[in-house]
């Protein structure tokens, strides 16, 4: 899945980057922090001339966005990932094509997506279990800011699923 060094993106393709990086620019100049066109609350997530950038990326992606198990991870493939992407190389589609297949490649090389499957799973399976004791009289707690906080924070997990993997 490494990229191709002689690849040819089509011409339409980085003008339309070039105009994306063009509208950035013009959003920073009015930013409400100099040089942060990101701090601005009123700025939306893509503008329209980045959209059909990354709706372009997308497809010169190919299947390092549409296999499994990637597909399903919008952390991974996700329009917000993909226009980080874009952003932080300036729209330089080469550069992007070449760093997010990296990725990809890093992600299979070090088995990520099945340590995220097994976090993912370890996570539910707290969950319910958590949500099934709670919902048990017998086991229920009797704090009601003690329930306030029973809920597994999906964002947290411990190191020993890597163990897997040493």
């Amino acid at each position: 899945m490494s990229a191709n060094q002689d690849e040819v993106i089509p011409q339409h393709i980085l003008a339309a980057a070039k105009v994306a990086k063009g509208a950035l620019d013009k959003l920073a100049a009015k930013a409400n922090v100099p040089n942060d066109p990101f701090f601005d609350l009123e700025s939306p997530l893509a503008l329209p001339e980045e959209q059909v950038v990354v709706d372009h990326f997308r497809k010169l992606l190919g299947t390092a966005v549409t296999n499994k198990p990637q597909c399903d991870y919008p952390e991974i493939t996700g329009e917000i990932t993909l226009l980080r992407c874009l952003r932080g190389r300036v729209f330089d589609i080469p550069d992007c094509l070449r760093t997010f297949r990296a990725h990809i490649d890093m992600r299979e090389q070090h088995h990520l997506n099945e340590i995220r499957e097994r976090v993912v799973a370890s996570l539910q399976q707290q969950q319910q279990q958590q949500q099934s004791s709670s919902s048990h009289p017998a086991t229920a707690t009797s704090s009601a800011s003690e329930e306030d906080n029973s809920t597994v924070d999906l964002h947290y997990y411990d190191m020993s699923d890597l163990k897997h993997f040493n």
